[in-house]
């Protein structure tokens, strides 16, 4: 029996790659952006799309295309979502000038960056996996991502600060879609 493929929003380590993981039959292949996701839906493959947010409610990117695209619904389900502050080499968080991560992580950290990190540049990529990939390229001091304790550890990062989410019982709803067509409803 060939394993289906499901298109993720990667690289590896990405929230959405740890959550179609649960689907150990399935074979995964890495999207570099919701944009890509979006034209793999189009061309007929299965996608996993986080649609909803228990603090930030709907995924913005998410929400904008599904309201013009009707897609088929293969399976839904929520996920548990905690977060951790992540670099290089360990250091405080007042030495912390840089944090990178995708938009609406940040926006579920948003009391943490608050209290704890201002004055620090807030720097958007498309998933937490980039942002650990792009502070691990980095030469310059001061960068953090925020992102996966398993995304950190995947990449060899120091914990700085973990649970950093704004509630501790955070989750994600998480949908596996494909084009909706006449045969498919």
């Amino acid at each position: 029996m060939l394993k289906p493929k499901i298109y993720v929003l990667g690289p590896a380590d990405s929230f959405s790659d740890l959550a179609v993981r649960r689907f150990r039959n399935a074979k995964i292949a890495y999207a570099s952006s919701f944009a890509v996701l979006f034209k793999r839906i189009q061309s007929g493959s299965l996608v996993l799309l986080p649609v909803h947010n228990k603090i930030i409610g709907p995924i913005p990117e998410v929400k904008k295309y599904l309201k013009t695209h009707p897609v088929k619904i293969m399976k839904k389900f929520r996920m548990p979502i905690s977060f951790v502050l992540a670099s290089k080499r360990k250091m405080s968080l007042s030495e912390v000038r840089r944090i990178y991560s995708i938009g609406p992580a940040m926006d579920q950290c948003k009391k943490f960056l608050k209290k704890y990190l201002s004055s620090s540049k807030k720097v958007r990529v498309a998933s937490t996996a980039q942002a650990y990939k792009k502070i691990v390229q980095l030469t310059a001091q001061g960068a953090a991502a925020i992102g996966s304790l398993a995304g950190a550890k995947s990449y060899q990062l120091v914990v700085l600060a973990r649970q950093i989410q704004d509630d501790p019982k955070d989750w994600t709803e998480f949908v596996i879609v494909k084009v909706a067509t006449p045969e498919a409803e």
